[in-house]
């Protein structure tokens, strides 16, 4: 019993510890934060989208895409490729946890590699604005067009799909011959649901259409319902957290012309998606706070969620020193990537 409750306490580490942050703030600022319309409309995006994310898992649906593409030849570019298309539609640590399971099942010599790139793979898939949790906020909270939020984060993340394709041709794999396959009965809906909700994330449909998903599943499938309330619970308090620091040091933050780095030193310290929510409160220049919160998702562990989701899977499965290869690559893809932003601002391009 004692074991179990430390299990949970640990893996609901993040939601313990919006907690206790949360409590500090609010003793420090004595004042209940302010969540506002927008937070709770994305609160509410962000709910059906997960139960949709859970109808599509539960079918096998993505482990069967993830099977396929590792059919064949050229299996190393494929997996990458693979968590790279599977990140930016279905956002990246769902992406992780269909492909690395699969990765670590192949006979592979140094699994580690093939791992670490796979996590720079699904940090750097943030084309569309559902893609990740940061995005989406960025999106909604500054109301943008969707092809001009694209035209902005392009640079970035088709960059990294180029790079992906400079390091996998020498991996050597053997494909599992088991066969993975998909429900349809549960697939094919759990699509239409996504699809929806990503209508209405663009501003196609209108927000109410999304109150679908939760019906449809509420009648006929209640196990779709049972997405990590802990994680959307984060994010409530993560805006609750956001508005306290707000309050605190808003006049402090307000005038800073160094964006890019402050969101990206935030990302490392409290992880990109909390940066992104406190940070969208002292600015307008969602650009700048965009490509900072999606390069800051490398580099340490905790700079992004799917990082730690990728450490967390591979010492799972293998035992073999992982940290500092891991690290390794994470910072040299942070550096390219505050290479990349400083080099299109100086030609004007960003």
């Amino acid at each position: 019993m004692e074991q179990k409750i430390k299990d949970f306490f640990f893996k609901e580490w993040l939601f313990w510890l919006s907690i206790v942050i949360f409590l500090i703030l609010f003793v420090l600022t004595r004042r209940m934060p302010v969540i506002t319309t927008d937070e709770w409309q994305m609160l509410f995006l962000l709910y059906m989208f997960f139960i949709a994310i859970k109808a599509i898992d539960r079918s096998g649906f993505l482990r069967f895409v993830a099977w396929k593409m590792e059919q064949g030849r050229q299996i190393g570019l494929k997996l990458l490729l693979s968590t790279y298309l599977l990140s930016t539609l279905f956002t990246n640590d769902v992406a992780l946890l269909a492909i690395i399971p699969l990765t670590l099942s192949l006979d592979i010599e140094d699994k580690s590699t093939i791992v670490a790139l796979e996590a720079i793979a699904s940090n750097a898939a943030s084309l569309l604005p559902n893609s990740t949790p940061q995005n989406l906020y960025i999106y909604w909270h500054y109301q943008l067009y969707f092809f001009e939020f694209i035209e902005a984060i392009a640079p970035f993340s088709l960059f990294f799909l180029f790079i992906i394709f400079l390091f996998p041709f020498s991996i050597d794999i053997t494909p599992k011959e088991e066969r993975i396959d998909f429900c349809r009965r549960q697939a094919y809906p759990g699509l239409f649901m996504f699809l929806l909700v990503v209508l209405v994330i663009v501003k196609i449909l209108p927000l109410f259409a999304a109150f679908l998903v939760f019906f449809y599943y509420l009648l006929i499938d209640k196990r779709a319902l049972g997405i990590d309330y802990y994680l959307l619970a984060t994010f409530l308090l993560f805006f609750a957290i956001s508005d306290e620091l707000a309050y605190m040091f808003h006049d402090l933050f307000i005038h800073s012309h160094h964006l890019f780095f402050s969101s990206l030193l935030l990302s490392q310290i409290i992880s990109n998606v909390p940066a992104t929510l406190v940070m969208a409160n002292f600015t307008d220049d969602w650009k700048a706070l965009l490509w900072g919160v999606d390069v800051g998702g490398f580099g340490l562990l905790w700079g992004s969620l799917a990082n730690l989701i990728a450490y967390k899977l591979y010492l799972r499965h293998e035992k073999k020193p992982f940290l500092l290869k891991f690290l390794a690559y994470n910072f040299a893809a942070l550096v390219i990537g505050i290479v990349l932003f400083e080099v299109l601002k100086w030609t004007g391009l960003l």
